[in-house]
C-alpha cells in the first residue's frame, strides 16, 4: 500500500527509504539533561521538541503500546549535495506553503471512530541552539509582534477534522485527522535560518531547523503513538530555489567518482522516526516546565490585576479633585 502511494510521487522511494532507515539506526539516546533537548544525535548534532504546546498527558508513565506505522512525507526536494553518511537536508522558502502528507499504513483497526491528533513543531537542530531555544524564541517574538513561526494554510489543507493554533506557542500547530481519509496539511514557515545567527551573512550559513510531527490517539487523555522529523533550512522567498540551482551546478562539475559520495536528490522528504521512549521522557520534562510557566503566568496576571486596582483608585482620586476645586471656587455676582 505504501509503495503504491509513493510510486505516484517518485518511483525511487526504496533508495530514499534505505537512506532514512540508516539515519534511524544512528539515533542516540542522550538527553544530556537539557530541558529543550530531545537528544537525537544525527551527525554530531541533536534535535529536540520545542518548549511549546503539548496535549495534557497524564498518561505519560503508562506502558508504550505497539505503535501503528505512520508515514509523513514533506513535498519539498532534498539537497543534492548531501553526503552518503549524512542526514538529508531540505530547503524551504519563507512563507511558502508546503504539503506534508499524513498516512497510517496497514490495518485501520476496523474502527471507523478512531481519529488521531498530530502536533507539528519547528525546532532547532543543533545542540548549541537547543540550550538557548527559549531565549531565541522570546527574542523572535519581540522583533515580530503578532507573527508566528509556523502556520497552517487551511484553505489548501484537506482531510482535517479540527485545527487548533495556540497564539502563545509560535512554533507549533495542532490538528485532528481521520486515517481513513486522504490527509495533507500545508504549512508555512515564517522565520528564516539567518535570523538566529550572530552575524547575518546569508541563508547558507543560517542555522538548520527540524520539522517534527508527533501523533497521538485522539482521546480525552491523548496517547503518544508516533514521532518523526526531518532537517530543513529556511531561506528568504525564492532563496531555496537559487540554492538548489547552485547545488545542482556543483554536482554537475564533480567527477563521476566524486558524485558517488553524494545522495541522490528526491522531490520529497521522508521524515525519520524517533524512538517513543525518548519523546516520552522529554514530554514529562516539558509537562513539568509547562506547569511552571502556567504558574508564572497566573502570578503575573494577579500582579497585573493588583496594579490595575491601584491605578483605578489613583484615577478616582484625580477625578474627585476637580469637583472639590470647583465647589471652592468663588462665585461672581453681576449685581453691583
Amino acid at each position: 500500500m505504501l509503495q503504491s502511494w509513493l510510486a505516484k510521487m517518485k518511483p525511487s522511494y526504496s533508495s530514499n527509504c534505505s537512506i532514512n532507515c540508516d539515519i534511524d539506526c544512528g539515533l542516540a539516546e542522550d538527553f544530556d539533561g537539557s530541558l529543550s533537548g530531545l537528544g537525537v544525535d544525527l551527525n554530531g548534532s541533536t534535535h529536540n521538541i520545542s518548549e511549546s504546546f503539548i496535549p495534557s498527558l497524564s498518561c505519560l508513565k503508562q506502558d508504550i503500546i505497539v505503535s501503528p506505522v505512520f508515514q509523513y512525507i514533506l513535498l519539498a526536494a532534498t539537497s543534492p549535495v548531501t553526503k552518503l553518511n549524512e542526514e538529508t537536508l531540505t530547503y524551504l522558502n519563507q512563507g511558502q506553503s508546503y504539503e506534508i502528507k499524513m498516512k497510517k499504513v496497514g490495518d485501520q483497526m476496523n474502527n471507523s471512530d478512531i481519529l488521531y491528533r498530530s502536533v507539528i513543531r519547528v525546532v532547532f537542530h543543533e545542540r548549541r541552539m537547543q540550550y538557548i531555544e527559549r531565549e531565541q524564541l522570546d527574542s523572535w517574538r519581540q522583533t515580530h509582534p503578532g507573527e508566528r513561526i509556523v502556520d497552517i494554510d487551511i484553505p489548501l489543507s484537506y482531510g482535517l477534522v479540527d485545527v487548533k493554533i495556540e497564539p502563545q506557542f509560535l512554533n507549533c500547530v495542532e490538528f485532528v485527522w481521520d486515517p481513513k481519509r486522504e490527509t495533507g496539511i500545508y504549512i508555512k514557515v515564517h522565520c528564516i535560518s539567518t535570523e538566529f545567527t550572530a552575524k547575518k551573512h546569508g541563508g547558507e550559513k543560517g542555522v538548520p531547523f527540524r520539522i517534527q510531527v508527533e501523533t497521538y490517539l485522539n482521546l480525552e487523555e491523548p496517547r503518544l503513538m508516533h514521532c518523526a522529523s526531518c532537517q530543513v533550512k529556511v531561506f528568504k522567498p525564492k532563496g531555496a530555489d537559487r540554492k538548489h540551482k547552485r547545488d545542482r551546478e556543483k554536482i554537475d562539475r564533480c567527477s563521476v567518482m566524486d558524485k558517488e559520495r553524494y545522495q541522490s536528490s528526491y522531490d520529497y522528504t521522508v521524515l525519520s522516526d524517533i524512538p517513543l521512549e525518548q519523546v516520552i521522557v522529554y514530554l514529562e520534562q516539558l509537562k513539568k516546565h509547562r506547569s511552571e510557566m502556567e504558574l508564572q503566568k497566573r502570578e503575573m496576571d494577579q500582579q497585573q490585576q493588583t496594579d490595575n486596582r491601584s491605578g483605578s483608585l489613583s484615577l478616582a482620586a484625580c477625578n474627585v479633585q476637580p469637583n472639590i476645586l470647583e465647589s471652592a471656587s468663588p462665585t461672581f455676582n453681576d449685581d453691583k
